[in-house]
């Protein structure tokens, strides 16, 4: 091997010097970074594991929802909110859950399942969806100031024509038709490209007649139901 020349030797012993005296805490914290990274792997691991089960269950729940098991979709739905509450499967399996509760007349389930996804999903979209769900069935109860509440405001700027219909709704409900036209029209003049459900909201307009026009007064008994 070449010799070092004098000022290389200085600076190897310097360098030996340092090793001696923090060698120790640079192999402690090499092992630091190896354990991390591997943890780091396994964590990423272990999250996708937990998402595949978690999709697995999902699509158990949607062949459940599709065959009209009742049952089977409130079990898995149910597993899904106790083992993989962070999943986004979660909140998906729970509005699906919610539909058939609601149909089997199952209100306070439906209900609970509903507004834990509006407090608990991640996605504004899946939150704004069950706030529309939530808003139905609060209406079909007649708990219209409640539904009302549920409809505050849109978080996703497109949904709004949404809120609106359904606002209409509602208010029809409360005998106040000048307030449902005005609603109805909104979320009419909001759908310039969703022609079916501008014509959707025009049956309604029309059905409303001259009820909702100023100065005609509160809609008759039957206007409101």
């Amino acid at each position: 091997m070449a010799a070092f020349d004098l000022e290389e030797q200085e600076t190897l012993d310097e360098l030996k010097a340092w090793w001696r005296q923090y060698g120790l805490w640079v192999k402690l914290g090499i092992a630091a970074l190896l354990v991390v990274a591997v943890g780091t792997g396994t964590w990423n691991w272990w999250q996708k594991s937990q998402n595949d089960a978690a999709g697995g269950i999902y699509f158990q729940v949607e062949a459940a929802f599709d065959s009209r098991d009742t049952v089977k979709v409130r079990e898995l739905a149910d597993k899904l909110a106790a083992d993989y509450q962070r999943s986004p499967y979660t909140p998906r399996a729970q509005l699906l859950a919610a539909r058939r509760d609601f149909e089997a007349g199952k209100m306070q389930d439906a209900e609970k399942r509903l507004r834990a996804v509006v407090a608990g999903a991640q996605e504004p979209m899946l939150r704004d969806m069950a706030r529309l769900r939530l808003s139905a069935l609060l209406l079909d109860e007649r708990k219209h100031e409640d539904a009302l509440k549920v409809l505050d405001k849109p978080e996703v700027p497109q949904n709004g024509r949404l809120f609106d219909d359904r606002r209409g709704d509602i208010l029809l409900g409360l005998g106040k038709p000048m307030e449902a036209r005005k609603a109805w029209q909104t979320a009419y003049d909001g759908a310039t490209r969703d022609t079916a459900f501008q014509a959707w909201l025009q049956l309604k307009l029309d059905a409303l007649g001259e009820e909702g026009s100023p100065g005609a007064g509160p809609a008759p008994a039957a206007a409101a139901k």
